[in-house]
């Protein structure tokens, strides 16, 4: 599931009604304003956030990108409500997705010779 910090697309690790953990390429430092668009296919939802805390993640599969936390600043509650519940279940079945994927492939790895 993806999201737009600033204008560029970046992966949702987690998000609730007070912030959200992203994934991306983004060059990203604690306490930096931002500009955040939710949005899936119902419907789209621009925020201002700030920047909570950012980490630099080098070499994964992916190759060097950020992770990074973010607290919405007076987003309209109301508003976010139904696209956080929809993205947050996105999010979820992303993962569970993803978990099963890995477990496939790992029993693949594994099978004997016959």
């Amino acid at each position: 599931t993806t999201v737009s910090v600033d204008g560029t697309d970046v992966t949702l690790v987690d998000l609730s009604m007070d912030g959200m953990q992203v994934l991306g390429t983004l060059s990203l430092k604690p306490n930096q304003a931002v500009r955040v668009t939710l949005a899936d296919n119902a419907q789209g939802l621009r925020v201002r956030a700030r920047v909570a805390w950012a980490t630099l993640e080098l070499g994964g599969p992916g190759g060097t990108r950020y992770r990074a936390g973010f607290a919405f600043v007076d987003a309209d509650r109301v508003a976010l409500e139904p696209v956080v519940a929809r993205l947050a279940s996105a999010v979820l079945r992303s993962a569970a997705e993803e978990e099963r994927d890995g477990r496939a492939r790992g029993r693949g790895r594994h099978r004997r010779a016959e």
